[in-house]
């Protein structure tokens, strides 16, 4: 099955100044992802990044980014359970998320973040 990532989009983010955060030694992260199957879109599926993170240079940011697959074909059952939409494609659209945080938290007037590497061959459970 031939796929495709067609889009990237942030439906939401927010960005506050916290004074308390200073406070921090390092970066506290908290990072989720679900896959959404559209049941209108038989041959679209989308994961869904869930990101919260407070800063030491004194901000906290919440993140919801959406990286839109396109397949050749249907998606089936036996796709939904592969590796493919639960280790793979967040694997691929990981990085866009990664750059929009880099920039965002730049053009906000705060050092560019980078958020870590992930391995997400550990989400196969």
């Amino acid at each position: 099955m031939k796929l495709k990532l067609s889009k990237t989009i942030a439906p939401e983010f927010y960005l506050k100044h916290v004074p308390k955060a200073t406070e921090l030694v390092e970066a506290k992260l908290n990072l989720g992802f679900k896959q959404i199957y559209p049941s209108e879109q038989a041959r679209r599926f989308d994961i869904q990044f869930h990101l919260n993170l407070l800063v030491p240079e004194g901000y906290e940011l919440q993140v919801v980014y959406t990286a839109i697959f396109s397949t050749e074909e249907d998606i089936d059952e036996q796709f939904k359970t592969s590796d493919f939409p639960r280790v793979n494609a967040p694997a691929i659209a990981y990085p866009f998320l990664r750059a929009f945080v880099g920039q965002l938290s730049l053009n906000a007037g705060y050092k560019a973040l980078l958020l870590p590497s992930i391995n997400f061959t550990e989400f196969k459970q």
